[in-house]
């Protein structure tokens, strides 16, 4: 669920994104399923997204908010990172044209580096021991 004010997701509708999610769906399962944020093909369908699409590669992302104010966030970034440059100025044009000031990207600091974003979070894992079930 978004936190964008009901009046301003009235105003950025979304295209359809089925058909899209479907031609990259060898791309975009298996990151969703190995994401923090986990849901099978069908629920990744039923999502409000918009897929920008490259000759190889794709980005996936949906509307949310960070810090107060609205935000694209880039939910999929899968593919050739030779593309994903190109991907990432249309989704940043996309999102100034929606009217989000900012641009999310959860994922591997290498991405970061190479879209040229600032580190605002840090997601630490760890890994529990084999107690057996108690």
């Amino acid at each position: 669920m978004s936190d964008m004010p009901a009046a301003q997701q009235d105003a950025v509708r979304l295209p359809d994104a089925r058909a899209a999610l479907a031609r990259w769906r060898h791309l975009i399962e298996p990151t969703v399923a190995a994401s923090l944020t986990p849901m099978p093909w069908a629920d990744v369908l039923r999502q409000p997204a918009r897929v920008f699409e490259g000759a190889r590669s794709v980005m996936v992302t949906r509307r949310g908010s960070a810090l107060g104010e609205p935000a694209c966030v880039i939910w999929v970034a899968a593919g050739d990172l030779t593309e994903m440059g190109e991907l990432y100025e249309r989704v940043k044009r996309q999102a100034a044209a929606d009217g989000c000031p900012r641009v999310i990207y959860m994922g591997r600091r290498g991405w970061l580096r190479a879209f040229g974003l600032r580190e605002a979070a840090t997601v630490g894992v760890f890994d529990l021991p084999d107690l057996g079930a108690q």
